[in-house]
């Protein structure tokens, strides 16, 4: 059984699934011969597909490459994704990452998405529930941060809770703590 499995019918907008290839770096052309195995190809970025498809693009890269590479695509895709205007700090960006979310996948489990507690220190604790990966997730938190962390100390951490529950174990969510 697939460890990233989305609700039957749920969608991906081309966008983000553009954006999360392009990531790849040297691993571009990889990463769109796993897409068309899976059967998405000429991808248009206002169309959308079966997101169980692009979870299956998240196992086979598991296979070929390895999930070190989660991480970076998460960071980096992050930084690609348009926002609107008035997102311009982080902590409109985290309070803004599940209408993210919810703008780039559509049809998914109304338990899906994020919940975001930003608190007075420059610091988060967010918990994920969707198909993706824990390292990817923890990449595209902190490529958030980093993309409007200015003015901060310039240092960003974004670790896993070890101790809470995570989608990488089985279970139904991933806890985040984020630090800027």
């Amino acid at each position: 059984m697939p460890r990233f499995t989305a609700k039957p019918g749920a969608m991906a907008l081309g966008a983000n699934i553009i954006a999360t290839v392009e990531a790849l770096g040297a691993y571009t052309s990889t990463g769109y011969r796993i897409l068309a195995e899976n059967g998405i190809t000429n991808i248009k970025p206002d169309e959308w597909y079966p997101m169980q498809a692009f979870c299956s693009f998240f196992e086979a890269l598991d296979r070929r490459v390895g999930a070190s590479v989660f991480y970076i695509v998460g960071r980096t895709a992050a930084c690609a994704v348009p926002l609107p205007p008035e997102v311009n700090t982080v902590e409109k960006a985290l309070s803004r990452v599940d209408w993210v979310y919810k703008t780039y996948y559509r049809g998914v489990a109304w338990t899906d998405g994020w919940k975001v507690q930003i608190r007075g220190d420059q610091s988060a604790k967010l918990v994920f529930r969707g198909p993706f990966p824990d390292d990817f997730v923890r990449g595209l938190t902190e490529g958030f941060i980093r993309r409007f962390a200015r003015g901060s100390t310039g240092r960003v951490t974004v670790r896993i809770d070890a101790a809470a529950p995570r989608r990488d174990r089985g279970e139904s969510s991933t806890t985040l703590l984020a630090n800027w």
